[in-house]
């Protein structure tokens, strides 16, 4: 299991300087965010490479493509990197950070080979430069994949999706074992990897309906708010994406426990005979 710490941001300073006092190197790993007045910005004494620059040419895939940044042994660079880390999103963090005994280079085609992957015979693109998918493989994969996907470093320190954050232990084979085979993920570690990503599928669509909804909810607490009403919603069979976001968006407006209220239990008896939608309809628009 993952070790879960505080966040604070002279921890991750000093997780920095115990990495750099090993004679590893630090990076983080960054998922440009779509709104350029925020994230983490390196100083343009960092190198970086854009982990897209070998599958493209086109300016605008770049434009989005993550990047890999090094962090040297500088106190004040690592401190700077250490405040973005514990001040972005716990909902839709943007970095995490990776120690490794491999150069920039390196590490950069190592964590670029792993985009590729067949999953239940289907070629997808994993998102393992996302923190959030980061975070969801180290449960989601079974030890011998675990082992090929976090294949290229010593330690990665990613949100927890709680405020907090979680050192995942990696390895750094000699020799990639993934690089001239391709990764395959079973149906199992497939759906694994859904369950643990569904609660962002739900975020977004309440967000896209109702933005200022999704900020009643401090941000250390949507992620986990998500997860509770989905596993809610599954008790009941209630599978359809639009029942979801609707259970969470009561789960909002009433209290995550509005399934269990006196006040409600008409429209959830309904919900196992309807769907949660009509229920809920029914229930704002009585029939006459």
């Amino acid at each position: 299991m993952p070790a879960l710490a505080t966040h604070q941001a002279s921890d991750i300073f000093a997780w920095c300087a115990s990495a750099h006092g090993n004679g590893l190197g630090v990076f983080v790993l960054l998922d440009p965010p779509t709104n350029a007045s925020s994230g983490f910005r390196p100083t343009p004494q960092q190198p970086q490479l854009n982990l897209f620059s070998e599958r493209t040419s086109d300016p605008q895939a770049l434009q989005i493509g993550p990047r890999l940044i090094e962090v040297p042994n500088d106190e004040a660079i690592a401190k700077r990197a250490a405040r973005a880390f514990v001040s972005q999103s716990a909902e839709q963090p943007e970095m995490l950070l990776i120690s490794s005994p491999l150069k920039l280079d390196s590490l950069a085609k190592r964590l670029s080979t792993r985009f590729d992957v067949s999953a239940a015979g289907e070629e997808m693109l994993l998102r393992l430069w996302d923190a959030r998918i980061f975070y969801a493989l180290d449960s989601a994969l079974e030890p011998p994949n675990r082992e090929l996907v976090f294949a290229f470093g010593s330690q990665a320190l990613v949100p927890d999706r709680q405020g907090g954050h979680t050192i995942i232990a990696l390895n750094t084979p000699g020799h990639d074992p993934l690089q001239d085979v391709q990764l395959s993920l079973s149906q199992s570690e497939l759906d694994a990897l859904i369950e643990r990503s569904n609660p962002d599928a739900i975020l977004a669509m309440v967000r896209e309906i109702s933005p200022e909804l999704i900020q009643q909810i401090a941000d250390a607490e949507r992620y986990g708010l998500a997860q509770r009403q989905l596993v809610e919603c599954e008790q009941r069979q209630l599978n359809s994406p639009r029942d979801q976001a609707l259970a969470l968006t009561l789960a909002i407006e009433h209290g995550p426990e509005w399934w269990h209220s006196p006040e409600w239990a008409n429209c959830v008896q309904q919900a196992s005979q309807l769907t949660l939608l009509n229920a809920y309809l029914q229930r704002i628009q009585p029939s006459e």
